[in-house]
């Protein structure tokens, strides 16, 4: 560890963080100092951006890039959660449901048995951090919730997975991420039509709900490549009917949803049809 083996440092935390009581903050002291010399302002709960990766990124690239910008939305929100603000914890949620999307999204490239292990930690974790007397200042000094996140970062750096991706998968991560996120994004748009292509009870509502909310998460992660304006637009037309459906005494449910199935995509396979 004292010679900069990131890999032993990685399992110094792990050690550490067995026994609780510990967190692992996204501030620095000094950032505190300043941030506590502006009067200590609360921090703003902030939407989830879109994941922007370099103009010829590869595969593998967006998909670091992406777990990257998970990372930090969390870390961000687990800050702001800390402060008392309730709306944050959601915004942490959404993080994790964006990491658990991306080895969907990828997971012809990448082996199960290779995201295993962080998956399970992550579907552990968000049971907890959605109760609703779930208390912050508790959670986040807890063992499962420090070592989800030293796990995640432990992917990200020491790339150990890599040794499961076989031929066929190399060349794909070595391909295009724009290329990739087209044809994606005319899988997961074409999926949702599907699956809401025609009216549904209240109850075949509630049951899409999950399939609905990672394919917003995937817009998220598959579209940084053209205008902002058009990709929020087309995703809020998809969050509005999933507000339709939590909200179940609204009338609006059906007018959201031909809205959101007859909108044109945005992306270039969606138009050169």
């Amino acid at each position: 560890m004292l010679q900069g083996n990131t890999a032993d440092l990685l399992a110094y935390a792990h050690t550490l963080s067995a026994g609780g009581g510990l967190r692992l903050g996204s501030l620095s002291k000094a950032a505190r100092g300043y941030h506590l010399a502006a009067g200590n302002p609360p921090r703003e709960v902030r939407a989830l951006p879109l994941l922007r990766p370099a103009a010829k990124a590869t595969v593998e690239q967006g998909l670091s890039e992406a777990l990257s910008l998970a990372l930090a939305h969390w870390q961000y929100h687990e800050e702001v959660w800390l402060q008392g603000a309730a709306p944050a914890r959601e915004a942490i949620l959404t993080a994790i449901t964006l990491i658990r999307e991306t080895f969907v999204v990828m997971g012809n490239m990448i082996p199960r048995k290779a995201t295993t292990h962080l998956r399970a930690l992550l579907a552990d974790l968000s049971p907890l951090i959605g109760r609703a007397d779930c208390d912050p200042q508790s959670l986040c000094y807890e063992t499962a919730y420090l070592q989800c996140k030293l796990a995640l970062i432990a992917w990200l750096i020491l790339s150990d997975w890599q040794k499961n991706v076989d031929d066929d998968g190399r060349r794909k991560l070595n391909g295009s991420f724009k290329r990739f996120s087209d044809m994606t994004l005319s899988r997961c748009a074409a999926e949702l039509k599907v699956a809401f292509g025609r009216v549904l009870s209240p109850e075949e509502y509630q049951q899409q709900l999950p399939r609905l909310e990672r394919r917003i998460m995937a817009f998220h992660l598959l579209s940084g490549a053209y205008p902002a304006k058009k990709v929020l637009s087309y995703i809020l037309h998809w969050q509005a009917l999933e507000q339709a459906i939590l909200l179940p005494g609204t009338n609006d449910v059906e007018h959201m949803r031909r809205q959101a199935v007859t909108q044109p995509g945005f992306w270039r396979s969606a138009q050169t049809r």
